[in-house]
């Protein structure tokens, strides 16, 4: 029995070790938003039965499922690592009301184009320049996008959201122009 437990053992750390390499290597490492944030980024949105928002690395699913469940609009979670594109669509088996697409791609080879919304919470240096150009050649104009904790300078701010006490993390809404 004990040499069981010593390979479950193993086999965690060594599945942990290979999730963690991995992720590193993709878009940007998996930060879950916090909960109590996600109320905040649904008021900003106001997102309408018209709107289509693309969650870009939508990690375990959590920003996703609340999008779907609190508002009519279409929701489309992207995540590239399958790990976590497995955790997020048995946590949908487990919940009841409206549940997002969600996709395992490439955001930079994911067809887009159809956004009204994009949803994103990512390092600085990774969303200049290849991302960048992305929105550019595959968002329309008037396109809003809104970043977590990151400030994205090359788009045109339309509000910065600390919330009440203005310490909180802060949400970003942009529009493409």
């Amino acid at each position: 029995m004990t040499e069981k437990i010593w390979w479950i053992f193993l086999i965690l750390i060594l599945s942990a070790l290979l999730f963690y390499t991995l992720k590193m290597r993709s878009f940007a490492p998996w930060l879950p938003t916090r909960r109590r944030d996600i109320q905040r980024c649904i008021s900003l949105l106001g997102l309408t039965e018209n709107d289509i928002l693309y969650e870009l690395g939508s990690g375990d699913g959590r920003v996703a499922y609340a999008l779907a469940e609190a508002t009519p609009a279409r929701i489309i979670g992207v995540e590239l690592f399958p790990p976590l594109v497995w955790i997020a669509r048995v946590r949908g088996f487990f919940r009841k009301g409206r549940r997002p697409l969600l996709l395992q791609k490439d955001i930079f080879t994911l067809d887009f184009s159809d956004a009204t919304h994009i949803y994103l919470f990512g390092m600085p240096e990774s969303l200049r320049g290849k991302l960048t150009e992305k929105f550019r050649k595959s968002l329309r104009p008037g396109t809003k996008i809104i970043s977590y904790m990151y400030p994205y300078p090359d788009l045109t701010l339309i509000t910065e959201d600390r919330g009440i006490s203005g310490r909180e993390n802060p949400f970003f809404l942009y529009t493409l122009s």
